[in-house]
């Protein structure tokens, strides 16, 4: 049984969540506490999957609670309830909070965001990789992407179009947009993977205290800079996801598909950030020994930034399909559905981008022969690489 742990300092909402919350009863083992300190004094006595916690509370608000959650139980979900939050206060949720939902909250979309969380959690049974993203409170931006953006947005007639344009060739920047805008406080009524739409419903002025809060857009290590696959992944990012928006035959899904071209590689954001030293070995052996990182991070962590990257995703609340394209793109037996474009695109640009920029003779090389071989796949490989080169040398 699910154990969830609500914080909130008045004795009203707390017993109106209990009232609501009464169906749950049987599937959650649920507490309510008054205050971030007992909320704390709860945690240590017994382990909780989630904690629900207001923003606005005297003495230890929400924001300081959660950062106290991330850093003692960094594998405990995290959700913020904020009424009329200002964009400080918000910015100081995001980077601790896993979802923010508005308050007060209809009890179905409280429900459906915590089985959600659940359902994320348990897809992934090492409970190292579950605590090391737990424990993230940002995701880095590269250094050329921020100053860009922080220029185009002190000019007045700056664009949506431009901004959305500048954040798109930042993974890390767009991963932020797009799981603030996901997030359930802001009432989309379906998850978007458009850029654009994510900023239209952020607003510049959230993002631009966004992207100007060190705390949330940090650089990255300089040690982690010395390697090429780190210095490499904004260009890489980009081209994946021109080359899979390109691809995609389903033509309604190309915004999906640069989506998920653009955030494949997340992961290795995540596991560099959370593991500096050892990652940075694990990225050394990779290059050296010309072979594919993902192969080395199973053989030494038991897992890839494949899973991380997804994992990720899941939390923020991005689209199902496409955390299972980001968590499956290094499967050699993935895609296997027919009618699947989405993923054949995905899994075609990231092959033939990482081949090309890699210097392969033959780029095909990259793909698993029964990939290789299926009748809705080989008769356009050819094709694709030669779009694939023109992507690359643009």
């Amino acid at each position: 049984m699910r154990s969830v742990l609500f914080v909130d300092d008045e004795p009203m909402v707390l017993e109106s969540l209990r009232n609501v919350l009464r169906k749950q009863r049987h599937v959650w083992d649920m507490s309510f506490v008054g205050s971030g300190e007992l909320a704390l004094d709860a945690l240590a006595r017994k382990s909780h999957d989630a904690v629900v916690s207001d923003m606005r509370m005297p003495g230890m608000d929400g924001a300081e609670l959660l950062r106290e959650v991330r850093e003692r139980y960094p594998g405990t979900m995290r959700i913020v309830l904020s009424g009329q939050a200002s964009k400080e206060e918000l910015a100081r949720a995001l980077p601790v909070a896993q979802q923010i939902l508005s308050k007060p909250c209809d009890p179905k979309t409280l429900c459906a965001v915590l089985e959600r969380l659940f359902q994320v959690q348990s897809l992934l049974d090492d409970e190292r990789l579950r605590s090391l993203v737990g424990g993230l409170d940002h995701l880095p931006a590269f250094p050329k992407c921020f100053d860009h953006l922080s220029q185009a947005m002190h000019r007045d007639d700056v664009s949506l179009a431009e901004i959305a344009a500048i954040v798109e060739r930042d993974p890390a920047l767009s991963a932020t947009a797009l799981s603030m805008a996901n997030a359930a406080y802001f009432g989309l009524p379906k998850p978007t993977t458009s850029i654009q739409t994510a900023i239209r419903h952020v607003g510049f002025g959230l993002l631009r205290f966004l992207a100007l809060s060190s705390t949330l857009f940090a650089r990255i290590d300089s040690s982690l800079l010395e390697s090429k696959t780190l210095r490499d992944l904004p260009l890489r990012s980009v081209l994946k996801a021109q080359l899979a928006r390109e691809l995609v035959s389903d033509r309604t899904r190309a915004d999906k598909a640069f989506a998920a071209g653009l955030l494949l590689d997340i992961g290795i954001i995540v596991l560099a950030q959370g593991r500096v030293e050892s990652y940075v070995e694990i990225l050394t052996s990779a290059e050296s020994e010309s072979r594919p990182l993902h192969e080395i991070e199973r053989e030494q962590l038991g897992y890839s930034h494949a899973e991380a990257g997804a994992y990720l995703l899941g939390l923020w609340g991005l689209p199902p399909k496409l955390v299972e394209v980001v968590a499956s793109h290094h499967r050699p037996e993935w895609p296997t559905a027919p009618d699947d474009s989405l993923g054949v695109a995905v899994h075609v640009a990231d092959v033939l981008v990482d081949s090309l920029r890699a210097g392969r003779q033959d780029p095909l090389e990259g793909f698993a022969p029964a990939f290789r071989g299926r009748s809705d796949v080989s008769p356009f490989l050819p094709g694709w690489v030669e779009r694939a080169r023109e992507v690359v040398k643009s």
